[in-house]
């Protein structure tokens, strides 16, 4: 199964369908959505358009946004495909990754180890 996901705009979704189209590989197409339209702004209904008609396309849905946001994509998606739907938005909690602070540079810090850790010039 192809993951076609967090795709922030139907011409983007468009020219991955055209990729799949005839492979004859199971996928499913998440969009990154707010507020009820693609993260470029184009209208869901549109884009989940794009796949309906996609045998390789299995299921379609959204991803990487609000939770209120996937409640009114879940039903448009279902609706405009006919198709099993996926969704799995964030947390909603608000904040900014802060540099060096993934797995890596947590367990160096703790343990004193060097792994994570920048050693050369870029």
């Amino acid at each position: 199964m192809l993951a076609l996901e967090t795709v922030p705009d139907s011409d983007e979704a468009q020219a991955l369908v055209r990729a799949v189209r005839g492979l004859g590989v199971p996928a499913y197409l998440s969009y990154s959505v707010a507020g009820g339209r693609t993260r470029a702004g184009q209208p869901l209904e549109a884009a989940f358009a794009t796949a309906a008609d996609v045998d390789e396309i299995i299921a379609v849905g959204v991803n990487c946004c609000a939770p209120d946001d996937a409640d009114e994509a879940v039903r448009l998606a279902t609706r405009v495909t006919g198709k099993p739907v996926v969704v799995y938005p964030n947390s909603g909690r608000a904040g900014t990754p802060r540099r060096g602070r993934g797995a890596a540079a947590r367990r160096s810090a703790r343990t004193g180890s060097r792994a994570g850790r920048r050693t050369g010039p870029d």
